[in-house]
């Protein structure tokens, strides 16, 4: 009786454990930066998941590089200064060559910033990106030297697959605003304004990013002033517009040139053109870029030439008639 009982204490702490890890990873998927994550990983993994220490670690090419982790007063201790080289027969490089989740190492000596405090048991786990070993998870008992939970590996095995896949999503989307960053710096260089819209499943677009300054700079508007409308455009050339939006959210690249009327009334030329994005998940375009260069100077200069050569013409026909 008193083995079945203890077995159903097991289970029910283990049922609370996971309980906890779901809202844990929850909370975590909410986390605004990367930096963000890894501290309240380890925060939380205290608080709500009951580990004594812990700490979390990126892996970088054959480095492990430190984030945040549990100092010998309990206290939360920023560890990003710290670097190791993942030799080939240490313990982290063989996890992660193994393709393995979490495994425990008892009567081990216990490491704080590098350097050995106490010896017990700790347990490591790897964050994994797919087949990429992206980091590990490391957790002991130097506090209160107690055994380890029988769920302690299955737990840290659960908590490090969360964490491996709320990183990798994190870091995807912290490249995707700095690629659309460097665009807007790269476009708003090479043209006088550059801009983005999502295209809804029904076909509908709605603004997502432009180039502010030089957007009021061309036009005197701001861009959330007209975004998602074509009020900008000279009442002749609205038609036309709209038309290659639609071939664009179709899925064609187009490119024209049209009159705008700027907020002071002034009318100018731009030449337009839109990039479609096609995402083959859902057989549609999913959004559009486009950039937009002032070319009313060389419309200027063509209307000039195109006007001399009229009246050069009309000479040449006058000189010919009197002769």
């Amino acid at each position: 009786e008193e083995a079945l009982r203890q077995s159903k204490e097991i289970a029910t702490a283990y049922q609370e454990k996971l309980r906890a890890l779901h809202e844990v990873g929850l909370e975590l998927s909410s986390t605004k930066t990367l930096d963000e994550l890894y501290r309240k990983a380890v925060e939380l993994g205290i608080g709500k998941l009951g580990l004594e220490r812990l700490g979390i670690f990126r892996i970088e090419g054959e480095y492990l590089v430190g984030q945040y982790g549990t100092d010998e007063e309990g206290h939360l201790r920023d560890e990003r200064h710290l670097r190791w080289l993942m030799e080939p027969d240490t313990r982290e490089r063989q996890l992660v060559r193994e393709g393995s989740h979490a495994r425990l190492y008892e009567g081990v000596d216990l490491k704080g910033a590098g350097e050995i405090v106490g010896r017990g048991w700790d347990a490591l786990a790897v964050l994994w990106n797919g087949t990429e070993g992206i980091g590990l998870l490391a957790t002991d008992n130097y506090f209160t030297h107690q055994p380890p939970a029988p769920y302690m590996v299955d737990l840290l095995a659960l908590y490090g697959a969360i964490l491996g896949n709320i990183i990798t999503q994190k870091q995807i989307d912290a490249d995707l605003r700095a690629s659309e960053s460097r665009y807007r710096v790269i476009s708003d260089l090479i043209s006088d304004y550059a801009f983005s819209y999502d295209v809804r499943p029904d076909g509908s677009f709605t603004a997502n990013w432009m180039t502010e300054d030089s957007f009021r700079r061309v036009t005197g508007y701001g861009w959330q002033d007209i975004a998602g409308t074509f009020k900008l455009y000279h009442p002749e050339d609205v038609e036309r517009a709209q038309e290659q939006v639609r071939q664009t959210i179709a899925g064609a690249i187009t490119e024209g040139e049209f009159r705008v009327v700027t907020a002071s009334g002034d009318v100018r030329w731009l030449y337009m053109r839109r990039q479609p994005v096609w995402d083959a998940e859902h057989s549609r375009v999913i959004s559009y870029y486009g950039v937009s260069q002032d070319i009313t100077e060389r419309k200027r200069l063509e209307d000039e030439i195109q006007q001399y050569t009229q009246q050069l013409e009309q000479r040449v026909e006058a000189r010919t008639g009197e002769v």
